[in-house]
């Protein structure tokens, strides 16, 4: 029986070796520590790939107990679709405007967004949220923010 790649893992798989590609032009993997300006992209996408083994896991359980249907279809649906655009949006908004303006916004338009609030508490939640990654990474762990 042939095994197809669910389409969530390829885009999952992409998404964190690319994001692993950048990181190691911050700073090489042999110069890494808990400290370095790498760190928190590397781990992200190290969490990255461990999701997508999880989702390969949840896609063969799923074939298994429905014999030859597949979950597919729903784990790429239209919200995962616009929140990877919004991600992207992010991406381009952050060498238009900076680390801390893109992040908030992108973080008000998620919330609000995933959440289904109004934009008063998208714009609290996101405020918030910024100010303590700010906060955290720029403070606390003397990470360069871009």
């Amino acid at each position: 029986m042939k095994k197809n790649l669910s389409p969530a893992y390829i885009v999952v798989v992409l998404l964190a070796l690319a994001l692993l590609a950048a990181a190691l032009t911050i700073q090489p993997l042999s110069k890494f520590s808990l400290s370095s300006d790498s760190a928190y992209p590397i781990l992200v996408a190290v969490i990255g790939l461990a999701l997508a083994v999880k989702i390969t896991v949840d896609d063969v359980k799923s074939k298994k107990n429905q014999g030859s249907e597949s979950i597919e279809a729903g784990v790429l649906n239209r919200d995962v679709l616009i929140i990877m655009g919004m991600m992207v949006l992010y991406g381009a908004l952050l060498l238009l405007l900076g680390y801390i303006i893109s992040t908030l916004i992108f973080t008000i338009a998620a919330i609000s967004f995933l959440y289904k609030r109004d934009w008063k508490s998208g714009l609290l939640i996101g405020f918030i949220a910024t100010f303590m990654i700010v906060l955290v990474f720029k403070y606390g762990f003397n990470v360069i923010l871009p």
